[in-house]
């Protein structure tokens, strides 16, 4: 059995109700393809999880699918409801908060570890998504 299939076999046991909602999202994509869209979409995010710190864009993301970039900005958006960019930024900002819980680095080494250009775009991202900034979320896990 080919790897994709496998692996993609294996989403499907561990959840089947998500990855059925995720193809019947994937608009404009003939019914017979969307095993093999789902799985070069997998590959991307597996890529996004396992180098969160690294410079990715698009165009890098859609050549690890081996898709055109506007498909996969498109199919990606469709199966997991966020924009490459948008999931790489949240995946970063979760990495950051594991490592100023867990670390006694420096916001700005952590905002260079977790892949954000300046410490002040890191910090603006952070208090954003998560409500209260780099170093009051870390008192904070402190106290708790």
């Amino acid at each position: 059995m080919a790897p994709k299939l496998t692996e993609l076999e294996g989403c499907l046991a561990a959840d089947r109700g998500g990855v059925r909602q995720r193809f019947a999202r994937l608009d404009g994509v003939k019914d017979g393809t969307k095993k093999d869209v789902y799985a070069r979409l997998l590959k991307a995010r597996r890529h996004i999880d396992a180098h969160p710190g690294e410079a990715l864009d698009v165009k890098r993301l859609a050549r690890v699918a081996g898709m055109s970039e506007h498909h996969f900005t498109r199919s990606f958006r469709q199966a997991f409801l966020l924009t490459p960019h948008r999931y790489l930024r949240a995946r970063r900002l979760a990495r950051a908060k594991e490592l100023l819980a867990a670390t006694a680095e420096t916001v700005s080494a952590i905002a260079g570890a977790v892949g954000f250009q300046t410490p002040s775009a890191f910090a603006s991202a952070f208090l954003r998504e998560v409500g209260c900034s780099p170093s009051a979320y870390r008192e904070a896990q402190r106290q708790k």
